[in-house]
């Protein structure tokens, strides 16, 4: 039953991933009061919660051995690596951007990078 919650979390990453790398630069091209940029802010968060959720599921059913811990080491650098690209690609200016939509996706990308940066640094550190 576990290895089923594992392949959900692995999916659950996966479509986070899609998402975010999907859906951000979307976000540049509206005007930061238009719907459309708040319903793909709204399921741009939810690819950040997906991702996360991919990279807690095996850790919490495993009680953190070190095997799991080695695999959320990866899954944590390819969300490193993908908010990374997608932050500072978001501050690129460009032909019909907006410069408060890109401040803001950008602010997202970088905001999900200390995240899991913050997390990466929390795995490998002995708790009391």
């Amino acid at each position: 039953m576990e290895y089923l919650w594992i392949f959900i979390g692995f999916v659950a990453y996966a479509g986070g991933l899609v998402i975010i790398t999907r859906l951000t630069p979307i976000l540049i091209t509206h005007p930061y009061d238009d719907p459309t940029f708040m319903g793909a802010s709204i399921v741009d968060v939810i690819g950040g919660i997906l991702a996360f959720i991919g990279i807690l599921l095996p850790f919490a059913l495993f009680s953190g051995g070190l095997f799991v811990r080695f695999i959320d080491f990866f899954l944590l650098i390819g969300l490193l690596l993908i908010s990374a690209r997608t932050g500072i690609r978001s501050f690129r200016a460009g032909y019909g951007t907006y410069r408060f939509s890109r401040i803001f996706a950008s602010s997202y990308g970088l905001l999900l990078f200390i995240a899991s940066l913050y997390c990466l640094i929390l795995l490998f550190v002995p708790t009391p």
